[in-house]
């Protein structure tokens, strides 16, 4: 039966067969006294290999990998953020049609019944839901500004006739006391001449 072959990696930038070649030839010639030993001929294959790429720069490709990692990781983080805030978004505008459709009813009704309580009803809603969501759209922000607005003049109207009926009311009931006060004087002072007349006969 045949046998596989066995890996063999041959080395590009790095021959340890040639290395160690150059490190017996060179001992050699140390001991014969034809070479000087210099600091870095002292530095054994060994070591070379044990040191080798410990100082290097790292590979640009595995650099370039990992900054792209982390632009994807940034990347997915911002999308899921985005698309939390678009579906909150959502949904707080579907509440805010559904409270207009409310608000639009108080109007309609305002307008049969002339009840205040639907211009205050009206104004608290619209003022809260303002407060509340800082993420609406332009259209309904003024949408809701526009039904506050509008039913806080009504109301302001609606508070100055009512005061207004009160001031006629007491001015009249002012009248009508003063009316009888004068009414029971005049009876007082018709009776007391009768009682002066009997004393008189």
């Amino acid at each position: 039966m045949r046998k596989p072959r066995r890996f063999h990696h041959e080395y590009i930038y790095a021959n340890d067969r040639k290395q160690r070649l150059e490190a017996i030839e060179q001992r050699a010639k140390e001991e014969l006294g034809l070479a000087e030993k210099t600091e870095e001929q002292s530095v054994s294959p060994r070591d070379a290999d044990r040191f080798r790429g410990a100082f290097t720069p790292p590979n640009s490709h595995l650099h370039r990998r990992g900054q792209s990692y982390g632009v994807a990781f940034g990347s997915r983080i911002f999308l899921l953020v985005a698309i939390f805030l678009m579906g909150g978004r959502a949904m707080i505008e579907r509440q805010v049609r559904r409270d207009v459709s409310d608000l639009e009813e108080a109007k309609r009704q305002w307008g049969l019944t002339r009840n205040p309580e639907y211009l205050r009803f009206m104004t608290l809603r619209a003022e809260g839901l303002l407060e509340d969501n800082k993420i609406l759209t332009p259209d309904s922000r003024s949408l809701l500004q526009g039904y506050a607005q509008w039913a806080h003049e009504r109301l302001e109207r609606e508070d100055k006739k009512q005061a207004k009926k009160a001031r006629k009311a007491e001015k009249k009931a002012r009248r009508e006391g003063t009316g009888h006060e004068s009414d029971e004087s005049a009876d007082a002072a018709a009776k007391n001449e009768e009682n002066k007349a009997a004393d008189g006969s």
